[in-house]
């Protein structure tokens, strides 16, 4: 079985780290199977965390947080003995207890300046009936430019405060330069490097606007299609350090979010020939299985598109959710 690096970013700094359904002590980049383990931080004056991960590749790191033990009481908190895991209500979203659920769904077809795309429309209406079905609140916007997108943003962070879960599904244009990513309104004009700032949507706003939602954030991006921007916006800054890559950058999201892309970074995903893309039509496919956690179900999503485009396109995600979501 392939084995992957264990990487935990405590803060404060020289906490102890402990991996409690396993023998072995933990140490920084220590190999491990594929799966979850259950993590304890803790550090004296600090209140001791607990958290489930999931290990599924070799980009995985994940960040742990403790709270000052004033933040709680003055009594002292030190860790437990290990004991058999089990499921916490605190750390664990299920389909018996499902929450407030608040989604936004974005598809751009309709390019004014680059290519026009099939099926972002499709895809986004199909997907946001399917989240209405499963108890999201969900609002979906269609070929959006950069101020009505800014404003569905901007709305979208403000109903998530304080929700349980955030959900967050674009189809469309995609673009990263230097390592960020971004989306694109229909109505961009991209001639150079300093048009992103006020024509492109930036992944990294729609991230941090999604911290108000206390225990699962979701993003999934069918947003690695092969962007002429790209190659126009490449050859407009020439010579210069900054670089465009392919598809999407590889993303570090903070505990509690999990990022799902069409396609593995660096990489472009394929726009379908049907009514969806790949991407998408597994998505639909799965999401509704009933009582299927989302790991599982990316990754049965990620075996269909291998299907679907003959060992092309895999999608991939990053991040780390604290505990199952149904």
């Amino acid at each position: 079985n392939k084995k992957y690096p264990l990487i935990i970013h405590p803060a404060p700094a020289g906490s102890q780290i402990r991996v409690l359904n396993i023998k072995p002590k933990y140490y920084p980049g220590m190999k491990l199977a594929e799966g979850r383990y259950h993590i304890e931080v803790s550090k004296q004056g600090y209140q001791t965390k607990k958290v489930w991960v999931d290990l599924f590749n070799e980009h995985a790191a994940y960040r742990v947080k403790l709270d000052p033990l004033a933040s709680y009481s003055s009594q002292t908190v030190r860790p437990q003995k290990e004991r058999a895991p089990e499921k916490s209500p605190d750390n664990f979203l299920t389909s018996r207890k499902t929450g407030r659920r608040v989604a936004l769904v974005v598809g751009n077809s309709r390019y004014r300046h680059t290519v026009y795309l099939p099926n972002p429309k499709n895809d986004a209406r199909a997907v946001g009936q399917a989240l209405k079905e499963l108890g999201f609140d969900t609002t979906l916007v269609l070929d959006v430019t950069k101020e009505k997108f800014s404003t569905a943003i901007r709305r979208f962070g403000n109903k998530i405060d304080g929700a349980d879960a955030a959900l967050f599904f674009y189809a469309g244009h995609g673009i990263q330069v230097d390592g960020n990513n971004y989306l694109v309104p229909v109505d961009a004009v991209l001639n150079k490097k300093r048009d992103l700032k006020y024509e492109a949507v930036a992944l990294s706003g729609i991230l941090e606007d999604m911290e108000g939602a206390s225990k699962i954030r979701l993003i999934f991006l069918d947003a690695c299609r092969d962007n002429p921007l790209s190659r126009s916006l490449a050859l407009s800054m020439g010579n210069s350090r900054s670089l465009v890559g392919r598809g999407l950058a590889r993303v570090e999201s903070t505990m509690g979010t999990m990022i799902s892309y069409a396609t593995k970074d660096g990489s472009t995903a394929a726009d379908g020939v049907g009514n969806h893309s790949p991407y998408t039509k597994a998505l639909l496919e799965h999401i509704k299985t009933p009582d299927l956690e989302v790991g599982l179900m990316l990754r049965r999503v990620r075996k269909s598109v291998l299907v679907l485009t003959n060992q092309q396109q895999v999608p991939w995600e990053y991040g780390s959710l604290l505990g199952e979501f149904y």
